[in-house]
């Protein structure tokens, strides 16, 4: 059964079905997000024309980037392997040169476009959290992970194939949310069954530049 608590209360633990002999740990946010917050502020730009499941799985990749060609984004890949605040996760993607630079944080639309593999909370599924259009704590139903299989003590990462790098930790959007006593953004975590929640912003996880 799924509990749902808001800042400050401490989010319960999601059910998930494991292929392992042992249980499925989630590290934090995998593990469970203390709190998190609400928004209806967005990063500045326009907003990319994704709102529907991308038409492709796989993505074309070289030894810095993959291009996803369903939505046109390209992402950092590999990223390092860092985890980070959401405010140093902004200034990290702004100041990256890797080919050539102009990258930035993903909305959490983007990072769902990459998800395979978990129909509810890939675009077009029955999670509605979009930037803009729908950020606040009501866009949570429907977001909730999917089945959550472990191999060799790692999760199997719900993203597109070729995409490289660990899915061991929950990755940053630049998608926030303003409304509770601590501020907080939007993650999405594909190890732990492309999980879409949010998080205090203080608190470090992945990050995955896009362009």
């Amino acid at each position: 059964m799924h509990r749902h608590a808001f800042f400050p209360l401490t989010l319960g633990l999601f059910g998930c079905a494991v292929a392992s002999d042992e249980p499925a740990t989630r590290d934090a946010p995998g593990a469970e997000p203390p709190g998190f917050v609400d928004a209806r502020e967005t990063p500045t730009g326009p907003a990319p024309a994704i709102d529907a499941a991308p038409a492709s799985t796989g993505l074309t990749c070289d030894d810095s980037t993959c291009v996803d060609p369903s939505t046109g984004l390209t992402w950092q890949s590999p990223p390092d392997d860092s985890a980070r605040t959401w405010a140093d996760a902004v200034a990290y993607c702004e100041a990256l040169t890797v080919a050539g630079g102009g990258w930035r944080l993903p909305r959490v639309q983007e990072l769902r476009s990459l998800i395979r593999g978990c129909p509810n909370t890939a675009l077009g599924g029955a999670c509605r959290a979009t930037d803009p259009g729908c950020t606040v704590r009501a866009c949570m139903e429907g977001c909730d992970q999917c089945a959550t299989t472990i191999v060799n003590d790692e999760p199997v990462c719900l993203w597109a194939p070729g995409l490289r790098g660990s899915c061991r930790q929950a990755h940053w959007s630049a998608t926030e949310y303003t409304d509770s006593i601590d501020p907080g953004a939007w993650y999405v975590d594909f190890g732990h069954g492309a999980f879409v929640h949010g998080w205090l912003r203080s608190q470090p996880l992945r990050v995955r530049c896009v362009r």
